[in-house]
């Protein structure tokens, strides 16, 4: 089975189409980034969420879904 990359960007406003396609276009199968500027700590809470449920059998849409929803400065975040 190939193996799946996937890059989360916690860097403030790094959620683009145009980003996303750069990574893609090295390789990359999955792009998870903000679409604004979120606090140090949701980006915390928010990654700490999607490796938690990702670990554990939750596919990354979800994960990410629910990550989000975590608190209202985590849902600047977004699979593209």
């Amino acid at each position: 089975m190939p193996r799946r990359q996937t890059v989360v960007n916690l860097g403030c406003c790094t959620g683009s189409d145009d980003l996303s396609a750069a990574f893609r276009a090295a390789g990359t199968t999955s792009y998870v980034a903000p679409v604004d500027s979120p606090d140090g700590a949701a980006a915390l809470a928010f990654v700490s969420n999607l490796f938690f449920l990702h670990t554990y059998g939750v596919p990354l849409d979800e994960a990410v879904r629910r990550a989000a929803g975590f608190h209202p400065e985590c849902e600047q975040f977004r699979l593209f």
